[in-house]
């Protein structure tokens, strides 16, 4: 056995998977975009956050129901969503401290941490950029229309890549995502 095969890894060599992601709608006290720390969370993070498998379909008849149901109640579609992609938001995001330290999580979905902000706090496009990187990060492929969507600052304008709610209250379709465990 050689003796480089041996040898452990000094800890400052390691290249933890992380990535700075800059959000669009949040800003700092002296009003820079605010640019947060996002890293891979585990299998099981990821799974209890999104309460399914990656890569899961449902059957047909499963699809149509769902869709009937988000029909009736779009607002509480969002609110699940939102929920979802917050608790992977708090198992990978984290925000720098300028003693070298960091706050972890750098987002909570409803027990305040010391230093975190509420997830409340962001807009849709920032979840889903946040969200996504974790995800990617994490092992994960994402395909679909969420890698192009865009959430409506409320101008109630519509298009091909326009999702959400509008500013009158009508449905628009909300992104959706497969997920694909990477090779």
């Amino acid at each position: 056995m050689n003796e480089e095969a041996t040898k452990a890894t000094f800890a400052e060599d390691v290249a933890l998977p992380r990535e700075y992601v800059t959000l669009q709608h949040l800003r700092a006290r002296d009003g820079t975009p605010v640019t947060v720390i996002c890293e891979a969370v585990s299998e099981v993070a990821s799974l209890k956050a999104l309460g399914g498998l990656p890569g899961g379909r449902a059957s047909q008849a499963e699809l149509e129901a769902w869709i009937e149901a988000r029909k009736a109640a779009p607002a509480d579609d969002l609110s699940e969503a939102i929920e979802r992609w917050g608790r992977i938001l708090e198992q990978g995001t984290s925000l720098p401290l300028r003693s070298g330290g960091e706050i972890h999580p750098a987002f909570y979905v409803d027990r305040p941490v010391a230093g975190a902000i509420p997830v409340r706090m962001l807009k849709v496009a920032d979840i889903l950029a946040l969200g996504q990187a974790v995800l990617r990060l994490s092992g994960y492929q994402l395909e679909g229309v969420a890698d192009q969507a865009q959430f409506p600052a409320g101008d109630g304008e519509r298009g091909p890549d326009r999702v959400g709610v509008d500013g009158g209250g009508a449905n628009v379709r909300l992104p959706t995502l497969r997920l694909v465990a990477a090779a």
